[in-house]
């Protein structure tokens, strides 16, 4: 799955004004397993300047469930987990986490992939979209994008905006609704879709919880870009 985000991420655009529910599913089959099984989901909340993301967790993938916060006027983050039984809370300041240089560094160089844009055109969920021919030196593919909805990818999770290295021209921006991706190396295919239901959202979901007090992470983040002291000989 971490191939297809590392595809879709890079594809920025302007925000829109779309309120709703995004539920994006994701299959992979192996060479010698044809029948796809979903190994993730992510369901995207948005609401204005508010996104929510839920990530339900595949520990044979080692994904743990989660669920991010963002609030695009405030510009924070706040990453809600369970260790121990106990939820937890700890909040970034997003554009302090955006412009650390090691975060920076680290994701940079994670890939480093090739677009073509083709005439074809399909129509999904009545969404008029493009088909996109994508790859790197990992995997290669399809994504079919569309630009009717005024929202993408990278908007959903802007914490990976890191990757703005990669963002391609004006043609290839949108949402993609649909991406299928072959491993070059083990012939392994992971297929993405995404379900879109607009929607009248309630403030509440875009909460912390009732008895949950985030911890600011703003020294933390600082240290991790300081240069460590060399040792005493």
């Amino acid at each position: 799955m971490l191939s297809i985000i590392g595809i879709l991420l890079p594809l920025a655009s302007l925000a829109g004004d779309f309120s709703g529910k995004i539920l994006t599913r994701y299959y992979r089959s192996t060479v010698e397993s044809a029948q796809p099984s979903k190994i993730s989901e992510m369901k995207f909340l948005v609401k204005g300047d508010r996104i929510r993301v839920d990530i339900d967790g595949n520990p044979a993938i080692n994904l743990p469930p989660a669920t991010m916060l963002f609030d695009m006027q405030e510009r924070s983050y706040i990453l809600l987990s369970e260790e121990n039984g106990q939820q937890q809370a700890l909040k970034f300041d997003l554009d302090a986490l955006l412009e650390n240089p090691m975060i920076r560094s680290k994701m940079k160089d994670a890939f480093q992939n090739s677009y073509t844009v083709t005439s074809e055109t399909k129509e999904i969920q009545g969404y008029r979209c493009a088909r996109i021919l994508v790859e790197n030196e990992l995997v290669e593919g399809e994504l079919w994008i569309t630009k009717d909805l005024g929202i993408n990818f990278d908007e959903l999770i802007p914490i990976l905006k890191v990757k703005a290295n990669l963002t391609g021209p004006e043609a290839y921006r949108g949402f993609v609704m649909e991406a299928k991706m072959r491993n070059i190396q083990t012939g392994e295919a992971t297929r993405m879709e995404s379900i879109i239901q607009s929607k009248l959202l309630d403030d509440s979901i875009f909460r912390v919880p009732a008895g949950v007090s985030p911890v600011d992470m703003t020294k933390q983040l600082q240290q991790i870009q300081q240069p460590q002291a060399p040792e005493d000989q």
